[in-house]
């Protein structure tokens, strides 16, 4: 296996070809090129659910869909995911009660 081909790296390809679409879809719809989007944490699309989901799929298509390591993988996936959609909820109710503040 070429190190290109090897899971991790793809899976850590996916996060990054995540990150970059948040600084493509700012630049299409707002019309800003705001490339230290490229480094920033929330937002869509989630890079830890691109990284998780890639990860997850890759193991499955190679140990098999019923495997243990499969299995992990889907638990670690579904946790990670599950995390990161509660915290931006969390987030995004904590800015609209700051704004809520300073606006008055």
């Amino acid at each position: 296996m070429s190190f290109w081909q090897n899971p991790g790296v793809i899976a850590l390809g996916s996060g990054l070809a995540a990150q970059a679409a948040k600084v493509v879809v700012e630049l299409l719809v707002r019309r800003r090129w705001r490339p230290m989007l490229f480094l920033a944490n929330g937002g869509m699309p989630s890079s830890h659910a691109a990284t998780v989901t890639t990860l997850c799929l890759l193991v499955g298509f190679r140990s098999g869909f019923t495997s243990d390591m499969f299995s992990l993988a889907l638990v670690f996936g579904l946790f990670v995911v599950f995390e990161a959609t509660g915290l931006r909820l969390e987030i995004g109710k904590q800015a609209q009660l700051l704004n809520q503040l300073l606006d008055g």
